[in-house]
C-alpha cells in the first residue's frame, strides 16, 4: 500500500527553494538559435548496465552517445547542430523507464518516421517510447518542473535472479515501519548538500520533495518512489542509503532532521556519514513532467 506524504514544515527549510522550482532557463541567445531549426522532444527507455552513464564522453559507452549516433545517420547532421539535452545525466549502471530528450534538425521530418527508425538503429537495450514536435523553446532539463526516482530493492535471503541486475539486494532485516516514517524527513523544501556527493559550487542545493514513499510491491520487493522539483549529484542513493541504516537500526531518525539543517553550512567530503550510498542498479529516473 503507497503511503502519501505531504510536505512537513520544519525549522531550517529551505524557503528559497519554493520560490522558484523550475530550474533556469538556457540564455536568450541560444534559444533564438534553436528557434531556427526543428526542435523534437523524445521519451526514452533504458537498460543502464552495460553503458557508463547518460552524458557522452570520449572514451566510453554511453545512453546519449548511441543517441546522437543514430540521430546524425536519420537527420544527416552532426553532434554540434543535434544539441540533444537529456532531462537527467543518469549515473553508469543506472537505468531509465522515462528520461526525456530534445534534440534539433535542420529539416523536417514525421515523428513516426524518427520513431521507426531510432528503434532500428539503437542498440536492443535503449528503446524510443515516442517522438513529437516540441515548441522551440522547449529544453528536456531547464523545461521540467519535477521528476519522479524509484528505487528497487530485493530483501529476504536469496537475490531473485531476474532481479539481479535491478535491484539491490539487502539479507538483514528491516524496520519498514522505521524507514517510512524517517522518509517524512525529507518531505518539504530543504538545503540537501549532507545528502550528494559534491558540494554544489554554483549550484542551488536547495530543493523540494513532494513525496517519498516506500512500497512493498511484493514479500521480496520494495521500491522508493520520490519526486521532486530537482536532485543532487547521487542524492537518492544517498537517500536510499540513510533510510536503510534507519531500518537496521543503525541511524535515527533525528540524525536526519539535523543534516537536513545543517546543509551547506558543512562540507561533507569524503568521511562516512552513517550509511553506506545505495547501488546504482537499483535507481531508475521513472518520470519527468513539464507543462509546456
Amino acid at each position: 500500500m503507497l503511503i502519501c506524504l505531504k510536505t512537513i514544515s520544519r525549522p531550517g527549510r529551505c524557503t528559497s527553494a519554493l520560490k522558484n522550482r523550475r530550474l533556469h532557463s538556457p540564455p536568450a541567445h541560444k534559444r533564438r538559435c534553436s528557434a531556427l531549426l526543428h526542435n523534437y522532444r523524445a521519451t526514452v527507455t533504458y537498460d543502464g548496465t552495460h553503458y557508463y552513464g547518460f552524458q557522452v564522453q570520449d572514451t566510453a559507452r554511453t545512453i546519449q552517445g548511441e543517441l546522437e549516433r543514430s540521430l546524425t545517420k536519420i537527420l544527416q547532421t552532426d553532434r554540434e547542430q543535434l544539441k540533444l539535452t537529456g532531462s537527467g545525466r543518469t549515473d553508469a549502471g543506472v537505468h531509465a523507464t522515462g528520461q526525456v530528450i530534445n534534440f534539433f534538425g535542420t529539416r523536417s521530418c514525421s515523428h513516426q518516421q524518427l520513431w521507426h527508425s531510432l528503434n532500428r538503429l539503437l542498440p536492443p537495450d535503449i528503446r524510443v517510447l515516442d517522438v513529437q514536435p516540441a515548441d522551440p523553446a522547449f529544453n528536456a532539463r531547464f523545461s521540467a518542473v519535477s521528476k519522479e526516482y524509484h528505487f528497487q530493492m530485493c530483501i529476504g535471503p536469496l537475490h531473485d535472479p531476474f532481479l539481479r541486475d535491478y535491484s539491490q539486494h539487502m539479507f538483514a532485516p528491516l524496520n519498514l515501519a522505521a524507514m517510512r516514517q524517517a522518509a517524512r524527513c525529507f518531505v518539504g523544501s530543504y538545503d540537501f548538500t549532507q545528502f550528494s556527493n559534491t558540494y554544489p559550487h554554483g549550484l542551488n542545493p536547495c530543493k523540494t520533495l513532494t513525496r517519498f514513499d516506500i512500497d512493498q510491491v511484493t514479500p521480496i520487493l520494495l521500491r522508493f518512489e520520490v519526486e521532486g522539483s530537482g536532485f543532487l549529484y547521487k542524492m537518492v542513493r544517498h537517500m536510499v542509503g540513510a533510510l536503510i541504516a534507519v531500518g537496521k537500526g543503525k541511524m535515527e531518525e533525528a540524525r536526519i532532521v539535523e543534516l537536513l539543517e545543517l546543509g551547506s553550512k558543512e562540507f561533507p567530503g569524503e568521511k562516512y556519514r552513517g550509511w553506506t550510498v545505495a547501488e546504482a542498479k537499483g535507481l531508475f529516473l521513472h518520470e519527468v513532467r513539464y507543462d509546456i
